[in-house]
């Protein structure tokens, strides 16, 4: 058996885990061509519109602009032969014509034109795909911020125990940085898809005066955006849709890392869904490791290593200059695959996101003594003022850090007329501030959002 695939996106036996096959149909090399000629043609309409090109011959060269009608491998070797990515399609789309027909094959138009607003278009494809998907991640973090509201957890800082939280307030943090992240994805559906349709250097020379009416019509045939200057050195516009598919992915990978982290048998809070039959180890058959959030935690730092790639087009030489659209063929097509499969593998973690409370409130119960220290500081600064309640307090932390023994017992020795009160400010499950309002506001926050949305 004879295996060919020399991308991991493709990989027979990976591919899967890389990619998806919404994007692959996507990025199907067939379908981009197909795309090309779309492009061809919606420029042919636009210029029969504007009596550049008469009807006949734009109904006879549309008939004929069908991917599957031409000979993909005479196209590929005219791309290998002449060195250009277009031409050789063009010529083959138009081989058994006459001049009658080619003279308006590609008329007034450049190169970079058909291949960035074709771009523009499997990007706007892209972010259809890639919004659904946010929108159901958005709904499932919703159920479990509300779910685990008052599922009272251990918080930490810098790596080491701090105070009481609840573990619905960590999810609706992650709901709030995802739906900021949702919201730059949409910017780029609404202000950066765009077309191109400015001739060789941007000046239109070659449209007889009818440029800017020509790519109106082009541009509201391909329900693209007009951006009114050309931009083939600027590339900006990709530039900010790829950090926003970096910002998504490193959000994602984010929540994955914070799972694989409360997930180290030592703490053993919450873990990824596990079905049997996953294999985690080929010399320790105990094992069973987060795999999934490590898969989505690789894609995300893929897709940020091709967003730094990006940040290379913002430089380019004069009018026009195709390294940009060479890199960006790479940037946009590897990171929209990831990201595809960070949103398919995100979605499946979270749906079946086990919260193992046993383990929460025994962690709760070992950390009292530490978790505590605030509410303690506080409630004894009201008798001994803050600077001094702080002093004491944290002496007792370190005294008992170095030789062993109870904070809290230390402290009722201390003050034993306020046992009770003592035993109230240490009880976590009392200590978790405005959890539940906070938890409240981004929840409606959310659902406003959405509503704002469909009734746009």
């Amino acid at each position: 058996m004879e295996f060919k695939s020399n991308h991991i996106t493709n990989s027979k036996f990976y591919g899967k885990f890389y990619n998806t096959e919404k994007m692959n149909i996507i990025f199907d090399d067939e379908k981009r061509m197909q795309r090309w000629l779309d492009v061809e043609v919606a420029l042919l309409e636009s210029q029969c519109e504007l009596d550049i090109v008469p009807k006949y011959i734009v109904d006879k060269l549309k008939e004929v602009a069908d991917i599957k009608k031409l000979d993909c491998n005479e196209i590929k070797k005219g791309i290998e032969n002449t060195g250009h990515s277009l031409f050789p399609l063009l010529k083959e789309w138009g081989k058994n014509l006459t001049s009658e027909y080619t003279n308006y094959i590609h008329y007034g138009a450049t190169t970079q034109d058909i291949e960035d607003t074709s771009q523009m278009l499997e990007i706007k494809n892209i972010l259809e795909i890639l919004l659904k998907d946010m929108e159901d991640i958005l709904d499932i973090l919703e159920n479990l911020s509300i779910e685990h509201r008052n599922t009272v957890i251990v918080a930490r800082t810098h790596g080491q125990q701090a105070l009481p939280t609840t573990l619905g307030l960590k999810i609706a943090q992650w709901l709030d940085e995802s739906m900021r992240n949702y919201e730059r994805l949409r910017r780029c559906q609404h202000n950066s898809t765009v077309s191109q349709l400015f001739g060789g250097v941007g000046t239109m020379a070659a449209f007889d005066g009818r440029g800017h009416k020509l790519i109106e019509l082009f541009s509201k045939k391909l329900n693209l955006k007009n951006p009114e200057i050309s931009w083939y050195s600027c590339r900006d516009r990709i530039i900010e849709i790829l950090f926003a598919f970096t910002s998504t992915s490193g959000c994602f990978g984010k929540i994955a890392n914070e799972i694989i982290e409360l997930n180290k048998d030592e703490i053993g809070e919450i873990s990824e869904p596990f079905i049997k039959g996953k294999i985690g180890s080929s010399t320790m058959p105990h094992k069973r490791n987060p795999e999934v959030c490590e898969q989505i935690v690789t894609l995300s730092k893929l897709v940020k290593a091709n967003f730094y790639t990006s940040l290379d087009t913002f430089i380019l030489e004069h009018e026009r200059d195709y390294r940009g659209v060479r890199t960006e063929w790479v940037s946009i097509t590897d990171s929209s695959m990831y990201l595809s499969k960070v949103l398919e593998l995100i979605k499946f973690v979270l749906k079946g996101l086990k919260v193992n409370k046993e383990n929460i409130n025994r962690n709760l119960a070992a950390s009292k003594e530490k978790i505590m220290s605030e509410s303690l500081m506080f409630w004894l600064s009201k008798k001994i003022g803050k600077s001094e309640a702080h002093k004491y307090i944290y002496e007792v932390s370190m005294d008992i850090a170095e030789n062993g023994g109870s904070v809290i017992d230390t402290i009722k020795s201390d003050y034993p007329q306020f046992d009770q009160e003592i035993d109230f400010v240490t009880d976590p499950y009392k200590y978790i501030g405005e959890a539940d309002k906070i938890i409240t506001n981004i929840i409606t926050k959310k659902r406003k959002m959405k509503e704002e949305n469909i009734n746009e």
